[in-house]
């Protein structure tokens, strides 16, 4: 679909991932709405139907669902699993009901931890084995998705995550796709105008060449001095689609 002029609904719009989207999507000439939570609380059904019904999202070309619980290690905490289960999969739930009712394309952001980390170069085909509950429940909200929508599944993080006010050490035995925000972001507006699922990211990389391009003092981690309370993935890297 056209990006100029369309009524475009970005969950998350504060976010990471969001707020990068969404001067993207101006740029492209696209009407952004980043409900507030008091506007749309996503695991509310009545709430999510008054923002379409009566609210600003009346007349919406497409959804573009990046609000998630993405804390990996506390998902993982059983006091914490309903609130995961409530955000990333029953909110998932409600707003593609919302999608295949009123025909506007939904675009889900998935995760690379829906594949195993163990092997890496996973390609689309792979079979999906989450590691962690966060990617169980990642996995389960892409069950809902219409056939007419977009999955992506994709890992990024922002400048300056490693740095000197910031963290100072980094795993050289962790390797990835995924990139910079900023870079996952303009390859993400890049696909919206597909169907399917996708892996989106960059080519493979331990976690250290990544953090050296903006910290090159960062220190070495070793994988295994830590314990996660789940298997931390060693390779979750991916073919990427683009």
């Amino acid at each position: 679909m056209q990006l100029q002029g369309a009524r475009v609904v970005l969950t998350g719009g504060t976010g990471t991932l969001g707020s990068e989207l969404k001067p993207l999507l101006e740029e492209q000439g696209s009407f952004v709405i980043a409900p507030t939570r008091k506007e749309m609380d996503i695991i509310n059904g009545h709430s999510v139907s008054e923002f379409f019904v009566k609210g600003r999202g009346r007349g919406c070309d497409m959804l573009i669902h990046c609000a998630a619980y993405t804390d990996v290690p506390n998902a993982q905490l059983p006091a914490n699993h309903r609130k995961v289960i409530n955000t990333n999969i029953l909110g998932t739930g409600y707003l593609s009901s919302w999608a295949k009712n009123n025909h506007f394309k939904m675009v889900y952001i998935s995760t690379d931890y829906v594949y195993e980390g163990t092997e890496g170069g996973y390609a689309i085909t792979d079979v999906p084995r989450p590691f962690c509950f966060y990617g169980y429940s990642k996995l389960a909200g892409e069950a809902f998705i219409p056939t007419d929508g977009l999955v992506l599944r994709t890992s990024f993080l922002p400048r300056g995550y490693w740095g000197e006010d910031a963290l100072t050490k980094v795993f050289t035995d962790v390797y990835t796709s995924k990139d910079w925000v900023d870079v996952i972001a303009e390859k993400i507006i890049g696909k919206l105008g597909d169907t399917g699922v996708y892996n989106v990211g960059t080519e493979r990389k331990s976690l250290k060449d990544l953090a050296v391009q903006e910290y090159p003092e960062v220190e070495d981690l070793d994988l295994n001095t830590l314990d996660f309370g789940f298997k931390y993935p060693k390779d979750s890297s991916m073919r990427v689609d683009t």
